[in-house]
């Protein structure tokens, strides 16, 4: 049986499932955050800067985790 923690190297293995977690659960945060700026400016005509700002921080470090190298 050859399951994915079974692997030679189970460090890897779990340094890329972290990864993937951490990549996804900032694009969720990006997400929301870009929604909440689009919904403040739309129904009150202001943009709601720490939202913005926090948006696009996760974008970047999103982008930074994503395209990072292979951890071995």
């Amino acid at each position: 049986m050859n399951g994915f923690f079974l692997g030679k190297n189970k460090l890897y293995d779990f340094m890329k499932v972290l990864k993937w977690i951490i990549f996804s659960v900032f694009v969720i945060i990006t997400i929301l955050s870009f929604i909440i700026v689009f919904m403040m400016y739309y129904n009150l005509s202001f943009i709601d800067y720490p939202y913005l700002f926090s948006g696009l921080l996760f974008l970047f470090l999103s982008i930074m985790i994503f395209r990072s190298k292979k951890f071995n």
